[in-house]
Parts: C-alpha cells; sequence; structure tokens
C-alpha cells in the first residue's frame, strides 16, 4: 500500500483484524499446552540441573541406544519427581541432544524458576514466535492479489488444528522459536541487512544444526557478506561454547549424534524419506514387516543413505535452476519455502513438527494451480483427527509416515514448478 494510505480507516481495520487473526492460533496452543508436560523441554531443563550441580557425566550419559530405553537412573529419577510434581500421566523420558552451551547458560535460572514455570514462559514465548513467524511468512512469500488479513486466516488453517504445531507446542519444542528466527534471517536478507541476516542464522544453527543448510540460500542468492557472516559468527558461537563448558561435553554432544549414522527411525511422525526406502528394501529382499508398537532405530541399508545425498543434491540444483529467473521478491520466498521441504524428505530425522514452517509459507503458492485442493489436503492429512485415527490402527505406523512424507513431496514438487502470480515489491507488502 501506498504511505499516503497507511493511515486510512479500512487499512488500521485491516490491520487490527489481521493481528487478531494472527493471535488467534497461539492462543488455543498456550490453552491446549498450558497444562501439558513438556516432554522435550524437560531434557534442557534437566540437563541445566546437572550442570548446574556439576554432575557432567548425566549431561550426555552413555547409552547403547540414541532413544533410551530404559532411561539412565539419574534421569529416570529426575524426571520422576516432576511427573508427581506435575500430575503427568506420561513416562517418557527424552535425551538431552543439543549443544552443551544451552545448558550451561540456563543452568543458574534453574535454582529459582521452578519446571512448571519454565514451561509456561517457553508455551509464551512460542505463543509470540508463532505470530511472528505468520507476519515474517507474509512479508517473505505473498504477493499484491493477498492482503495481510487473508495470508493470516489461511495461516490459521494451516496452525490452529495441525498436528504439527499442536505437538511443537505439547513438546515444548524449541523449533518454534528457531523458524522464527530462520524466516527472520531471510526478511533481513530480503531487505538488504546481510550481516545481521547471516547472524541469526548462525544463532539458529547454534540451537539447532539443521538451520545451518539455509546457508546455501546466501550462495544461491550471491549475498557474500550475509554468508560471511554467518561463517565467522557461526565460528564464534562454537568457540565460545567450547571455552565455557569445555571440550569433553563437546565430544560426548558429538557421540550422541553420531549414534544415529546409518540408522533409520521408524516413527509414526518422522517424515523423512528415509523410512519408505527402508520399508522399499525390506519389501524387495522378501522380510517386509508391519508389527511396530513404538519408534524404534534400525540399521539402514547402506543404499539408502547414498540415495537420499543424491535426492539432497539433486533438490538443490532443482531449486536454484528452477528459481532463478523468478522476480526478486518472489525468489527468495520460495526457496525457502522448497529447501525448507527438501531438508525434511532428505534429513534422517523429519519430526512432524518440522512441517511448522512449509505450513506457515504454503499460502504463498495461493493463486497457482491446484493450489486450493492441495491447501485443503494440508488442513485434513495434519489434522489431529487423522493422526489419532490412523494411530490406533494396525496400520498406522505405516499409513501415518507414508502420508506425512508423501504431503510433504507433493508439496516440494508445487514450490519448485508454481509460477508466481505479478510481482510486487516488498515494501508494498503492509
Amino acid at each position: 500500500m501506498t504511505p499516503d494510505a497507511q493511515n486510512t480507516p479500512n487499512t488500521r481495520r485491516t490491520f487490527w483484524r489481521a493481528i487478531a487473526l494472527s493471535l488467534l492460533p497461539s492462543l488455543v496452543l498456550v490453552m491446549t499446552a498450558k497444562d501439558a508436560y513438556l516432554v522435550d523441554f524437560s531434557a534442557l531443563y534437566f540437563a541445566a540441573e546437572f550442570y548446574a550441580q556439576a554432575d557432567w557425566a548425566n549431561i550426555y550419559p552413555p547409552s547403547p541406544e540414541f532413544f533410551w530405553d530404559p532411561a539412565p537412573d539419574a534421569w529416570r529419577e529426575r524426571a520422576a519427581r516432576e511427573f508427581a510434581a506435575q500430575g503427568a500421566t506420561s513416562d517418557i523420558v527424552t535425551p538431552y541432544v543439543y549443544p552443551p552451551i544451552w545448558a550451561a547458560l540456563m543452568a543458574p535460572f534453574t535454582a529459582w524458576v521452578p519446571f512448571g514455570v519454565a514451561s509456561h514462559i517457553l508455551i509464551a514465548v512460542n505463543a509470540a514466535a508463532l505470530v511472528a513467524i505468520i507476519w515474517m511468512g507474509y512479508h517473505l512469500m505473498a504477493h499484491e492479489d493477498m492482503q495481510l488479513t487473508h495470508w493470516s486466516l489461511m495461516c490459521v488453517g494451516l496452525s490452529i488444528y495441525s498436528i504439527a504445531f499442536v505437538l511443537a507446542f505439547l513438546l515444548g519444542q524449541p523449533q518454534v522459536v528457531v523458524n522464527a528466527m530462520i524466516l527472520g534471517s531471510m526478511v533481513l536478507l530480503l531487505r538488504g541487512h546481510d550481516v545481521s541476516a547471516g547472524g541469526l542464522l548462525a544463532f539458529a544453527a547454534a540451537i539447532k544444526l539443521a538451520p545451518a543448510i539455509f546457508a546455501i540460500l546466501f550462495v544461491m542468492e550471491k549475498r557474500w557478506t550475509a554468508l560471511v557472516s554467518f561463517v565467522i559468527i557461526g565460528a564464534g558461537l562454537a568457540l565460545c561454547s567450547v571455552m565455557i563448558t569445555g571440550w569433553p561435553l563437546h565430544d560426548a554432544f558429538l557421540s550422541k549424534l553420531a549414534q544415529l549414522d546409518g540408522q533409520t527411525l521408524l516413527s509414526r511422525i518422522n517424515l523423512s524419506l528415509d523410512q519408505p526406502l527402508y520399508h522399499l528394501n525390506h519389501l524387495l529382499t522378501g522380510r517386509f514387516e508391519n508389527d511396530f508398537t513404538k519408534p524404534e532405530l534400525f540399521d539402514a541399508p547402506a543404499w539408502t543413505g547414498l540415495t537420499l545425498r543424491l535426492v539432497l543434491l539433486a533438490g538443490l540444483v532443482w531449486i536454484y535452476r528452477a528459481t532463478r529467473t523468478l522476480p526478486d521478491d518472489k525468489r527468495l520466498g520460495r526457496r525457502v519455502l522448497s529447501l525448507s521441504l527438501l531438508l525434511i524428505l532428505t534429513s534422517p530425522l523429519s519430526w512432524v513438527h518440522y512441517m511448522m514452517l512449509p505450513l506457515i509459507l504454503l499460502p504463498g503458492l495461493w493463486g497457482g494451480r491446484g493450489f486450493l485442493p492441495f491447501y485443503g489436503l494440508c488442513v485434513l492429512v495434519f489434522s489431529p483427527h487423522v493422526f489419532t485415527w490412523l494411530s490406533a490402527q494396525q496400520v498406522g505406523f505405516l499409513l501415518l509416515p507414508a502420508l506425512y512424507c508423501g504431503t510433504a513431496l507433493i508439496a516440494f514438487i508445487l514450490s519448485v514448478t508454481q509460477v508466481p502470480l505479478r510481482s510486487t515489491s516488498a515494501h508494498n507488502r503492509a
């Protein structure tokens, strides 16, 4: 909109409607998660407690399995006390799999912020991050035929009733904040703030390693300042982490991650292509089975890892070639959407809550051929009712990941091949 029109009554009403719509998913998800036991967040909190107690061995306790079964005694006992205090029915104890610096930074707070209070703080932070994600997604992806109100409304449909967002809030996942940082980095890049864009992405990659792949977009966009900023700030953060927490903890962290090498996770909420490739291998070799009842790691066939790497490489080339002729204000957002889906498909661990980012960006394909049916398909496929119903079926362990993975694959193909509508400048999207 033009500067002269920014203060008109219609514009102000549109702005406040967009605010209300953006807040709606966060409010619903806060009410859903407010009494939940945040399993994933508990891993960070307990690790921080062990750090505060100088109990280094229990931050990354050695275990023959990546997912504990059973959990180490110290973790099981600490979780049992919290289960009792929270009145939780869960008995899941998950390992801490983030860099040690975050346990160190949170350690002082565990002495005066109880787990329940800290959980509510995280839920509030995630709620604010979700509002930011919706707005930044609009500035990155929307076109001139779509107002902020319409964008927010479509994001409500994809987030307020989606297992990806529900699980993220119920588990206490930092992925919500990480997604906000990734989008913030890309919006900064779109607006020409290259140093800040690289630095913010480096911070996201310091929380979870996977966001580092988005630095490839700096290369595709030939934004070398952003790339240098990412490398320098990322290296500085890694050095600070080692200096603060010491190398032994980092060695234990890397050893924990190494347990995933050559492994395939069979889970109802893992979207990776690795899982269907594993079943295909067993089908071809006459060893197919369907009696899984819980998530498990299995030795992956040698060819599946190579296949995923080739798919990743081919996908990157396809993204670059298919988007290089798009207008400047269309290209970056489309690349973020496509790359987020490619990462989900080719990573060994691609939890369903990783779909938050592409689902929020999906309305950017509005107006293209087949968008509305696919939008409806995504709302249906990722609904909690479909998840609950299929989980109760014997074939649910096969159908759910196949359904999720297939939908992500279709979304990736659409994101790369969809022709955008008319171009508009980023500063006109308000």
